[in-house]
């Protein structure tokens, strides 16, 4: 092989994978915010600010910079952030073809290339406005640079250590996973001879984007990733041992089938089964893979996984290993079966992108530039839905909008920043959370929201039964029923509502709007 110059053919097959890459993913792109991360990324374009969660720690340096870039061209976040998506998984797929033409030849390389494209959710994540197509494709990046590396290429242990520590300013996580990997091939490439020049080039690329955040916010930057890490610990087996760890770790399972597809780990699973029972263990780079793949699983299976984008971590692992494993098998055993099943688990997974109708095992649902294009297992779509309704109604800074849902508020108050939104959710903020303009601009502990004698309309983003007002001349409108979103016009007699909450102790709390001079 495999090494060396590709011929005119593999530039043309690498060149059909993103041509059909983006015609099959430009109509679909999502138009606004996915996510609540969405938003922090967005708000990081405005005004990076890492202590504010501007966006949230560790910071992601190196995709905000690349977002802005694009961002000069587009001039809108949600276009910018999914249009970058876009551009990473375009690259995922060369970095996938070029790793599989070094591991085994073109077929390998055609076959992984494939089976990626299908994926569930490396379809979903390059089409929307989220930071996991841009860790598909330096995991295979590095993944590539690493295999080079062991294969004792002059200065590839120097390459690899350079792009893990800028990948790092992506997403500093893959720091984290794929170590085992570098470390491994390294030293199998060098036998453990010249390992200085390699550790100073990844301990130098990583300060590259390190010590600007720790020269920017100091000590402010040290305590909210503190803050952030205590979040995701929650979830860990060795602080729960016997409570949500066991629903994580299910997660972990459940979004790696969910996300690779589930005939595509079955297949997987029996092809390698029968190569270690026939003895092909030598044949296959499987400690390769092994260092790869299981670091980052049994980070999420053991401390904490919430997205299905995680496992992009390790999906272009998944996809190479199952082709290498197909393409390995002799021409007289890739029966008509086979190729069957192959041919299905990749049906199956469009079936799970484009399903005839909304389902619950469906990940994704095109549903029209207008909206989303997909939605994943948390379906944010009816967030979005509601503040956009809300949005066409021309709202101004005479309507307060109550978000008595986190995942709602964020939403609110980037896509109305002429209203004052107020979050009212006493499980994971306290009682009262004032947004105005993008920006926290009040917090209250105490449970009361002052409106401004301008707020003629209260719009509630969620349930409104336990609401008493002391006006029964309030005329309300319902324009969402999922999530309910309803608007309550104020008479000039308005003076007073209560809105009952229970809070995280189980005792009954209470949020009081009053119109007077305030916030």
């Amino acid at each position: 092989m495999r090494a060396g110059r590709w011929p005119g053919r593999d530039w043309l097959f690498v060149t059909a994978f993103i041509a059909l890459l983006l015609l099959t993913r430009l109509p679909f792109m999502a138009e606004y915010l996915y996510e609540w991360d969405s938003i922090q990324f967005a708000l990081g374009l405005e005004e990076y600010n890492v202590p504010l969660h501007h966006p949230h720690p560790p910071g992601y340096p190196f995709y905000i910079l690349a977002a802005r870039a694009v961002n000069l061209l587009l001039r809108d976040a949600a276009d910018a952030l999914s249009a970058l998506s876009l551009v990473f998984s375009c690259c995922t797929i060369v970095a996938v073809y070029a790793l599989g033409r070094e591991l085994a030849g073109r077929q390998t390389a055609i076959t992984a290339s494939i089976v990626l494209f299908f994926a569930p959710v490396f379809w979903l994540y390059g089409e929307i406005s989220t930071i996991y197509a841009a860790e598909g494709m330096w995991s295979a990046l590095v993944a590539f640079a690493c295999y080079r590396a062991a294969k004792g290429g002059a200065g590839w242990a120097v390459i690899s250590a350079v792009l893990l520590g800028v990948a790092g300013g992506f997403r500093a996580n893959i720091i984290l996973f794929l170590l085992p990997l570098w470390l491994y091939c390294v030293l199998r490439g060098g036998r453990g001879r010249g390992m200085l020049v390699p550790l100073l080039a990844l301990i130098l690329s990583v300060l590259s984007w390190l010590l600007p955040l720790l020269l920017l916010f100091g000590r402010d930057y040290m305590d909210a990733s503190r803050l952030l890490y205590g979040y995701s610990n929650i979830t860990s087996v060795f602080t729960d041992p016997a409570g949500l760890w066991l629903t994580n770790a299910a997660k972990a399972v459940l979004y790696t089938f969910y996300g690779f597809g589930p005939l595509c780990c079955i297949l997987l699973l029996c092809l390698l089964a029968s190569a270690l029972a026939g003895g092909k263990r030598r044949e296959l780079p499987l400690p390769f893979f092994l260092w790869w793949i299981l670091p980052p699983f049994c980070y999420y299976f053991l401390l904490h996984i919430k997205k299905p984008g995680y496992t992009l971590t390790y999906v272009p692992g998944l996809a190479l290993l199952l082709a290498l494993l197909f393409c390995r098998l002799p021409s007289r055993r890739r029966s008509p079966a086979l190729l069957t099943a192959l041919a299905a688990s990749l049906a199956l997974n469009m079936a799970m992108l484009f399903p005839p109708r909304r389902g619950g095992i469906a990940m994704a649902l095109a549903t029209g530039r207008g909206r989303f294009s997909l939605r994943r297992l948390e379906d944010k779509g009816g967030a979005m839905e509601a503040i956009v309704l809300l949005r066409e109604r021309g709202m101004d800074r005479r309507t307060a909008v109550l978000s008595l849902n986190n995942g709602y508020t964020k939403f609110a108050s980037y896509y109305l920043p002429e209203c004052r939104v107020y979050h009212s959710d006493f499980v994971r903020l306290k009682p009262v959370v004032v947004y105005h303009g993008r920006k926290v601009v009040a917090a209250s502990d105490n449970g009361v929201i002052a409106l401004i004698p301008e707020i003629d309309e209260i719009a509630v983003i969620g349930p409104t039964e336990s609401m008493a007002f002391d006006d029964p001349g309030i005329k309300s409108e319902e324009i969402c029923s999922e999530p309910p979103v309803t608007v309550f016009r104020l008479s000039p007699r308005f003076r007073e509502v209560v809105y009952g909450q229970d809070g995280p102790d189980g005792g009954r709390r209470e949020v009081v709007i009053r119109r007077e001079c305030g916030l």
